[in-house]
């Protein structure tokens, strides 16, 4: 769904998905690797119990990645459970968790979505394991900068609890927005 094809799939996906869900077991579509463009206003609204969305795009691509500006267009189905991948499972940067945060709290005050999954905007496989290994090997100053799969998972765990901090304030969430043992979480600015 998430090519230019997509769109024009739609027959086929609705279709395909209207015989599953009438089997009666709880479906989540799963798109990743980029926004579902012109697919996304019916692609919502196909008959399954969770729609799980990459809000990360495609690492260094211009174009961006257009899944909220596409919620905010066309909304998004009550009825449905969100997976919201705001976590980038492709980049071994470490992820702007301030920023993720203010999107998941878009997500439930602007748009009322209530039944939100935080998740990995794609698998985590594409990763290397961890950054623990790394010490010694690559400069002490890119540690704090990288995030592996474990990293992902812990900035996963931590944006699942953002409720906590989302009311103290944006200060909180910039303290918030630091890993475990305290290093800035920052994407790389200056790096390649």
């Amino acid at each position: 769904l998430a090519t230019d094809a997509g769109a024009a799939a739609r027959e086929v996906y609705e279709s395909a998905y209207t015989q599953l869900a009438a089997v009666g077991c709880p479906i989540d579509l799963v798109t990743y690797y980029d926004d579902l463009g012109a697919a996304y206003p019916w692609a919502v609204n196909l008959p399954v119990a969770a729609v799980s969305l990459d809000f990360c795009g495609v690492p260094g691509s211009a174009a961006g990645n257009a899944t909220l500006d596409l919620m905010r267009e066309h909304g998004f189905p009550a009825s449905k459970r969100l997976g919201a991948g705001l976590i980038d499972g492709r980049s071994v940067w470490a992820d702007d968790l301030a920023a993720a945060a203010a999107v998941l709290s878009e997500l439930a005050t602007v748009h009322g979505i209530t039944n939100i999954s935080v998740q990995p905007s794609t698998t985590l496989q594409h990763l290397p394991y961890s950054i623990a290994g790394e010490a010694g090997h690559l400069p002490a100053d890119l540690l704090p900068k990288l995030a592996f799969a474990v990293q992902k998972l812990q900035a996963l765990s931590e944006l699942a609890s953002t409720g906590k901090v989302q009311s103290a304030g944006p200060e909180a969430a910039r303290a918030w927005g630091q890993p475990p043992d305290g290093a800035v979480a920052a994407k790389a600015s200056t790096l390649p």
